[in-house]
Parts: structure tokens; C-alpha cells; sequence
């Protein structure tokens, strides 16, 4: 309880008091309440609604491939005639037990401009070379190739566990009645799978909203403002400007709207099922 306390409880009621005052270096000793002024500035800053935008395409994007990639392998390891799945099955956690850090460094390397390996594979086919992290239309997006890279094997090992731990008996039930593979796929697995889904889908996109490290350290945000998320924005607010009231009160507005998300609509359809 003494730990449960001081690392979560008491943080985030200081949090909420800091949210309603203007905490500033300056003022750090006796900061002065100014009430709901800090979530009005939000509405009137431009670059808080601009990495908010960044994190909804950053989220739907990323969260979005990995579901599709994460299916398609999952599917592809309940096929026991297949050599190898065992192996395959351990080698494609790799990636999500790599720290973010770590995973961030590695594509910032291989998406050098000149020395990276992408690009040099891309010039060597005649396709030229591509500003990944230099380039304000691209930046976002690969960040967006570094996050499916590290966290498709987490939608594709819950997605296997859901197919696997699906009733063989009406599966066969259905190929007995002549149901093809589409339609074995399409009328009875993936609406038994439709619940898994749905945690998968809320999971990822929880830990999407409060993406961090690896575009800390592939982009910092840059160029620009072009690749800035949410928890970036706040970060660099409380521990580059020292506005801790300001980016208490924009990590609450980033917590409701996820709450919204996942609890509006997920839990809702949790609950039909």
C-alpha cells in the first residue's frame, strides 16, 4: 500500500491540484490558482491540437496495420501442416521485447538518409532515396513503420490464442457442410474472435495514445511540429518550459479522451456480446 501510494495515488492528486495552477519555474514555491485557465489555453494552442491530430492518424495508422499484420500471422500459425511454425511462433515475439529506446535508435539508423540501408536498397532498384525523418510528409509515417515493426507480434500472439482456444467442433462441423476456406474464415472464426478483437484493439490503442519513446528519439517531434504527439508535447512542456501546471492539465485532457474512447465505444460492444 506505502508503494501503491507514493509511486501512484499521491502523484496523481498532486497532478489534478497542479492542473488548476500556474506552476511555473518563477512560481515554482507558490504557484497561484487560476482555476480552469490552463484547459481553456488548450482549446486556443494551435500545437496542442496539432500533436493531437498527430496521435488520432499516429493511433489509427499504426494500430491499424498491426491488426491487420497481426491477423495475418496468427492465421498463418494455426496451420499445423506448416514446417516451422514452432520456431517462427518464439522468433516473432522478438521485436516487442525489444525496449522502445532500442527500437527507436535501430530505425533511426536504418533510416538514414545516406548511410542507411533502406535508402540504399531503394537506390540500388532505381527507386531513389526517401527523407524518412527529415521530410514533414514522412516523419510521421515512420514513426508509424517503427511502431507496427515492434508491436505486431503482441496483436498477433493474442489473436493466436483466440483462434487456438476456438471449439474444434464446429469448425468441423462446418468444412463437413462443404464451407470453403473464405467462408470457414468469415462465418465462424472471426465472429468467435470478434470479443479478442476487441481487447486487442483497446490495448494498443491505450498504449498508442501515450506513445513516447520511440518518437523521442526517431524524430523528436521534428521537423517541425510535424511528427509531435501528445505525450511529447507535455513532456517538453513540463521539463523544457516548466509549465507543470499547463502539462498536468493536458495529460488530464489526453486521459478523458482515451476514456471516452474505450469506454464509449469498446465497452459497449464487450457488453452486446
Amino acid at each position: 500500500m506505502t508503494l501503491l501510494l507514493s509511486l501512484n495515488i499521491i502523484p496523481l492528486i498532486y497532478s489534478v491540484w497542479l492542473a488548476f495552477h500556474n506552476w511555473t519555474i518563477a512560481t515554482r514555491l507558490s504557484p497561484p490558482f487560476v482555476g480552469v485557465e490552463n484547459f481553456v489555453k488548450l482549446f486556443q494552442d494551435s500545437r496542442f491540437g496539432n500533436s493531437l491530430l498527430n496521435t488520432l492518424v499516429f493511433m489509427a495508422t499504426a494500430v491499424s496495420v498491426e491488426f491487420l499484420f497481426g491477423l495475418a500471422i496468427a492465421l498463418a500459425l494455426t496451420k499445423r501442416s506448416i514446417r516451422g511454425t514452432r520456431v517462427f511462433r518464439t522468433a516473432v515475439t522478438i521485436p516487442m521485447m525489444i525496449a522502445p529506446i532500442v527500437v527507436g535508435y535501430t530505425f533511426r539508423l536504418l533510416f538514414h538518409p545516406s548511410a542507411g540501408p533502406i535508402n540504399h536498397f531503394l537506390s540500388s532498384v532505381g527507386m531513389g532515396w526517401v527523407n524518412w525523418i527529415g521530410s514533414s510528409k514522412v516523419a510521421l509515417f515512420s514513426v508509424c513503420i517503427a511502431d507496427i515493426w515492434e508491436w505486431t507480434p503482441f496483436m498477433a500472439l493474442i489473436l493466436w490464442s483466440g483462434i487456438y482456444s476456438q471449439p474444434l467442433d464446429i469448425h468441423e462441423a462446418a468444412m463437413v457442410d462443404g464451407a470453403s476456406s473464405w467462408k470457414l474464415f468469415r462465418y465462424v472464426t472471426l465472429p468467435l474472435l470478434t470479443p479478442i478483437i476487441m481487447v486487442c484493439w483497446m490495448l494498443r490503442i491505450v498504449d498508442a495514445f501515450r506513445t513516447f519513446d520511440i518518437v523521442y528519439i526517431l524524430t523528436g517531434g521534428g521537423p517541425g511540429f510535424s511528427s509531435e504527439v501528445v505525450s511529447l508535447y507535455t513532456y517538453k512542456t513540463a521539463f523544457s518550459f516548466f509549465k507543470m501546471g499547463y502539462a498536468a492539465a493536458m495529460s488530464f485532457i489526453l486521459l478523458i479522451i482515451a476514456i471516452i474512447v474505450v469506454s464509449q465505444f469498446f465497452s459497449k460492444f464487450i457488453k452486446q456480446r
